[in-house]
C-alpha cells in the first residue's frame, strides 16, 4: 500500500491551532486525536478529530450565548477530555481561556477571590 499521506504543508497552510484542529477533522476525522490513559496503560477517554472539533463548536456555541468577545475563562478541571474540549472551545467563542491547577481540596475564600481577579 502505497498511499501518501496529507500532511499540513501538503495543501493546507494552518494560521492557527483551530484551523490545524478543523483541517484534521474534516481530513482525519476518524483519526485519535486524544487519548488519556488511566494508570498509564488503559484507555479512560480517546475523542477523534471530528468529535474534539464537533463537542468544542457546541460548547463555544454556548459559551458565546453567555460571554462577550475577549472575556477570560477560568478552566478548573482535571486532567482530561474535557479540559481540552473547553479549552479549544473557549478559543473558538473568543475568549482566552486561562487554565488554573485543579484541586480536589475546597479553596478558601482568599483562594476563590484570587481566582476570580484573573
Amino acid at each position: 500500500m502505497n498511499r501518501k499521506r496529507e500532511t499540513l504543508t501538503d495543501n493546507h497552510h494552518p494560521d492557527s491551532i483551530l484551523s490545524i484542529l478543523e483541517h484534521h477533522a474534516h481530513v482525519r476525522g476518524d483519526a485519535i486525536a486524544i487519548r488519556f490513559l488511566e494508570n498509564g496503560d488503559i484507555e479512560k477517554t480517546s475523542l477523534s478529530y471530528r468529535e474534539l472539533h464537533q463537542r468544542a463548536k457546541q460548547l463555544a456555541r454556548d459559551l458565546r450565548a453567555q460571554c462577550e468577545k475577549g472575556d477570560r475563562a477560568i478552566l478548573w478541571y482535571p486532567q482530561g477530555a474535557e479540559f481540552i474540549i473547553s479549552f479549544f472551545a473557549c478559543m473558538y467563542a473568543g475568549l482566552l481561556p486561562v487554565p488554573y491547577a485543579y484541586s480536589t481540596l475546597t479553596l478558601n475564600e482568599v483562594q476563590q477571590k484570587k481566582i476570580l481577579s484573573v
